[in-house]
């Protein structure tokens, strides 16, 4: 999915946003490559995209339908939304326009109105509310 995102990213938000992804643990590292990384200031549980619109960044955690944030993932969200960065658990290209529009990204209308029209699965709506949570603390998550 993380590809399939960046495809859709890199069509649907408009300038002046800005987005990248943080590929650090979307594969295997060797141990060198993983200690070169901590080295670097690499910390566990970034968020697999960092969006900045208007002075305000937001992070998108890239789920499968039962994927599950790991510990040092809720301590790092819990971290950046303590910061002001709100992170969203998102398990569809549908759920990530869904966040970016709740945070008042500039999306092409286009694109919008392509997926949020969309209708769900079965599987993805049991996730309701259009597969996103809010990393939050206090928002509800799987179990």
């Amino acid at each position: 999915m993380h590809s399939s995102v960046a495809h859709l990213l890199s069509i649907a938000l408009l300038p002046p946003a800005f987005w990248s992804t943080w590929p650090a643990g979307g594969y295997a590292l060797t141990p060198a490559a993983a200690g070169r990384l901590k080295r670097l200031g690499s910390m566990r549980g970034v968020p697999d995209i960092l969006a900045i619109y208007n002075s305000k960044p937001m992070g998108i955690e890239l789920k499968k339908l039962t994927g599950r944030r790991s510990a040092p993932q809720k301590e790092t969200h819990m971290q950046l939304e303590s910061a002001g960065c709100p992170v969203y658990v998102c398990r569809t290209p549908e759920a990530v326009i869904d966040a970016l529009d709740r945070e008042d990204f500039p999306i092409r209308p286009s694109i919008r109105k392509q997926l949020l029209e969309r209708p769900y699965t079965p599987a993805e709506r049991s996730y309701g509310n259009g597969n996103i949570e809010a990393a939050q603390s206090g928002a509800p998550q799987p179990a």
